[in-house]
Order: C-alpha cells, then sequence, then structure tokens
C-alpha cells in the first residue's frame, strides 16, 4: 500500500459514480462497469490510471453497495431511458465489475464493497465479468460456484 494513499472516512466522501458506461455501449459488448473504490490502494507500476491519481485525488472512496444495488434495480425497470446509461442498464448489458480499479483490491478485506455488489448483481441474475489481479483475494469463490454468469479476467 502507497504510503500517500488514504482511505475516505467520511460518508460524504464515498464514491458517487460508481456505475459508468462508455460512449459506444451500443457495440462494445462491456461498455457498462462498476467500479467499488474511487481508486486502488495497491498503486501497481503497471496500471495506466495510475498517473491519473493526482487529478482524481488519491482517497480510495469505497462506493455505497445500496446506492449501486438501487440503480441497477432502477435501471432495469426505467421504460424509457434516455442516456446512454440508462439504456444499457435497461437492455442489463453485461458488466464489467472493475473497470479503472481493482474490485478486489486489499481494501476489499475491510469493506466487503465487492462482494455486496457481486450478490446484488446474482441476485438481479445480472451477467457479469469480474476484472482483477488478486485472485487470492477472491475469497468469495463460493458465490461463483453455479452461476453461469460470471466470468474471472485477470489483468
Amino acid at each position: 500500500m502507497s504510503p500517500s494513499m488514504t482511505v475516505a472516512k467520511s460518508q460524504s466522501k464515498s464514491y458517487q459514480a460508481a456505475i459508468g458506461v462508455r460512449g459506444d455501449c451500443v457495440y462494445c459488448p462491456l461498455s457498462l462497469s462498476i467500479d467499488s473504490y474511487w481508486n486502488c490502494l495497491t498503486d501497481c507500476h503497471h496500471c495506466v490510471f495510475r498517473r491519473l491519481n493526482r487529478t482524481w485525488g488519491t482517497d480510495l472512496r469505497p462506493a455505497d453497495p445500496e446506492d449501486v444495488k438501487r440503480k441497477l434495480f432502477n435501471g432495469v425497470r426505467n421504460k424509457e431511458p434516455k442516456s446512454s446509461l440508462a439504456w444499457a442498464l435497461y437492455h442489463k448489458k453485461t458488466i464489467r465489475l472493475g473497470n479503472k480499479t481493482d474490485p478486489y483490491q486489499d481494501a476489499e478485506h475491510k469493506f466487503h464493497i465487492s462482494r455486496k455488489i457481486q450478490q446484488a448483481l446474482i441476485r438481479l441474475k445480472w451477467t457479469y465479468v469480474i476484472q482483477t489481479r488478486f485472485l487470492s483475494n477472491l475469497g468469495w469463490m463460493n458465490l461463483l460456484c453455479g452461476m453461469p454468469t460470471s466470468i474471472i479476467s485477470f489483468r
């Protein structure tokens, strides 16, 4: 863990925009994504997003899993989607869990944000892909057993 990285202590510092979509959502099979954390505490040297820490800041800022669940549920019920994000949610496009940050970084041991989001995806019968470098931290393999909707991808 980098000493310059800090963990957000107040609820107001939670990651509000955890669900995102790329502009080419109609054509890209994995344009819809969820980031459990605003930043990675791991600070991997190979990461393309690492240099953007100066712009984004170095706070961890865990996402609010209840807010993510609510957005997913409301997105499916939205009969008239007007944005590319609303369209992708309504059509239940496959979600990439771990877009700009690793969902199973070491902070997951403390916060369990990715686990809660993954449980919501399973309940909603949503297809998803997990992108992580930390297979050893993915202690939630029992969530994946018998679930044809999940794939694990290694960075």
